[in-house]
C-alpha cells in the first residue's frame, strides 16, 4: 500500500508512536514486518509446546520441565554466540537464519516420532530464538541511531505482544480439538509464520556506519564480559527482568491458591498487562536514550515493582470485594513499571555498550535474561508462592534495589564522560 492510501486518521496516529527519521528508514518496516509474523507463530507455540510435549508424547510433568529447562540453556549459550557472531556476519543475514532455524524446530516438533527427537527440536527453538533476540537487538543497535533505537525497541516490543496475543488466541483453536493432529498442525501453521518472518528479514539493509552518539562508550577492543560497568548492569537487568515470571507464574498461583479472588480473574489481568504495554510502551520509552534519564527510570520502575509486590501480598488478607480491587491496582502498577523498565533497560543497554561490538555486548545482555529467564519460575515460586507476605516482601526489596543501583550505575560513570 502507497503512503498515500493511508487514510488521514491512520497516519497520524502512527505519526505520533513513530518519530518521522525512524519511520522513513529502510530498515524499520520489514523489521517490524518480520517481527509481526514471526510472534503470530511464537504466540502459538508459547500456548502449545508444553501442552504438546504432555499430552502427545505421554510425557510427566516433570519430564516436561526438564525439557524446558535443557532447552532454555541452550538459549543462554546461543545468546552470547550469535552476539559475537553477529559482529562478524552481517546482522541482516544472520536474522532470517535465526528465524529459519525456528521454523524447522517447529515442522521437527510437528513430526517428531517420540519425546527424545521433540527435545532436540525444542532445542533447536529456544536457541534460535535467544539467538535471533540478541541479533535483532544488534540490528536496532547498529542501523538506527540515538532515540531511534529506543523507539524501534519500543515498537518491535508494541508488536511482538500484539503478534503473540493473536498467535495465543488461534492456539485455542488446537486446545479446542484435543487431539494430537490438531497440536501437530497448528506447529505447521507457526513453522509457515516463521518462514514467512524470515522472507521479511531479509530486506533488511546493509547497517550504517555511524560514530557512536553517545558520551557512555566503552573502551575499544576488550571483551564485553571485561566490562565490569556493562556486566553489572546486564545482571541488575536481568534481576529485575525476574518481574516477567512474577507477573505469568507466581501471581496467578498466588491469587488461585492463597486470596480470595476468583480464578476467572487470571485472564483478564494478563489481558491487562498486554493493554497497559501495546498503549503505553512506546509513549513512555521517550527519552530513555539519555543514560542518566534511563537510569532516574529504571530507579522508578524498581520503586513501582516494589509496591506492586507489596500489593499482590495484600490481596491474601483482604475480603473479596477489596482483594480484587487491590489485585487490579497491583496489576497496573506492575505493568507500568515494566514498561518503564524495559524502556529504560534498552536506553543503558546500547549506551553503556561498545558500539564497535555492538553484537558481543547484547549477546551479554541477552545472555544474562536468558538466564533469569530460565531461573525465574523457580525462584519467584519458592519466594512469593510459597514464602507468603515475607517472599512478597523479599522480591519487592530485590526490584528496588536493582532500581536504585542501576541509577547509581548510570550517574556515577556520566561524569567521566563529561
Amino acid at each position: 500500500m502507497h503512503a498515500t492510501s493511508i487514510p488521514l486518521g491512520a497516519r497520524s496516529g502512527w505519526d505520533h508512536w513513530v518519530s518521522s527519521s525512524l519511520r522513513h528508514h529502510p530498515a524499520f518496516a520489514p523489521l517490524v514486518t518480520a517481527t509481526a509474523v514471526n510472534s503470530l507463530g511464537r504466540g502459538i507455540s508459547i500456548v502449545l509446546l508444553a501442552l504438546h510435549l504432555a499430552f502427545t508424547f505421554d510425557a510427566r510433568p516433570a519430564a516436561v520441565g526438564g525439557v524446558l529447562t535443557v532447552a532454555g540453556a541452550i538459549g543462554v549459550a546461543t545468546s552470547i554466540l550469535a552476539g559475537r557472531l553477529a559482529d562478524q556476519l552481517p546482522p541482516r543475514r544472520l536474522l532470517p537464519g535465526c528465524l529459519l532455524g525456528e521454523a524447522v524446530a517447529l515442522a521437527a516438533l510437528a513430526l517428531s516420532p517420540g519425546l527424545a527427537t521433540a527435545t532436540v527440536s525444542a532445542c533447536v527453538l529456544f536457541g534460535s530464538n535467544r539467538a535471533a533476540s540478541t541479533v535483532r537487538s544488534t540490528v536496532v543497535g547498529t542501523v538506527f541511531t540515538g532515540a531511534d533505537r529506543v523507539n524501534a525497541r519500543a515498537v518491535l516490543r508494541v508488536t511482538v505482544n500484539a503478534g503473540i496475543a493473536v498467535g495465543s488466541l488461534a492456539a485455542a483453536i488446537p486446545l479446542a480439538i484435543g487431539s494430537a493432529g490438531a497440536f501437530r498442525t497448528a506447529f505447521v501453521v507457526a513453522a509457515a509464520a516463521y518462514v514467512g518472518a524470515a522472507v521479511a528479514a531479509l530486506g533488511l539493509p546493509a547497517a550504517t556506519q555511524e560514530n557512536p552518539d553517545s558520551a557512555l562508550v566503552a573502551r575499544r577492543g576488550g571483551s564485553p564480559w571485561r566490562d565490569r560497568r556493562y556486566v553489572t548492569f546486564a545482571v541488575l537487568n536481568a534481576l529485575f527482568m525476574l518481574q516477567f515470571a512474577v507477573y505469568e507464574v507466581a501471581v496467578p498461583l498466588w491469587l488461585v491458591d492463597h486470596t480470595e479472588v476468583p480464578a476467572a480473574l487470571v485472564s483478564p489481568l494478563l489481558v491487562l498487562n498486554t493493554v497497559v504495554v501495546v498503549t503505553l510502551q512506546v509513549r513512555l520509552s521517550r527519552g530513555t536514550d539519555d543514560p542518566v534519564v534511563a537510569g532516574r527510570l529504571m530507579a522508578r520502575a524498581g520503586w513501582l515493582m516494589g509496591i506492586a509486590s507489596l500489593a499482590w501480598a495484600a490481596v491474601a488478607q483482604a475480603p473479596l470485594l477489596v482483594a480484587v480491587v487491590i489485585a487490579v491496582i497491583a496489576a497496573s502498577v506492575h505493568s507500568v513499571a515494566e514498561v518503564i523498565g524495559s524502556a529504560a533497560g534498552w536506553g543503558l543497554g546500547y549506551a553503556f555498550a561498545d558500539h564497535e561490538q555492538m553484537g558481543a555486548y547484547q549477546g551479554v545482555l541477552n545472555g544474562c535474561m536468558s538466564v533469569s529467564s530460565m531461573i525465574a519460575p523457580a525462584v519467584v515460586t519458592v519466594l512469593a508462592v510459597e514464602g507468603g507476605a515475607r517472599g512478597w516482601a523479599a522480591l519487592a526489596a530485590l526490584f528496588v534495589l536493582a532500581g536504585v543501583l542501576t541509577r547509581r550505575l548510570a550517574t556515577r560513570t556520566a561524569p567521566q564522560a563529561a
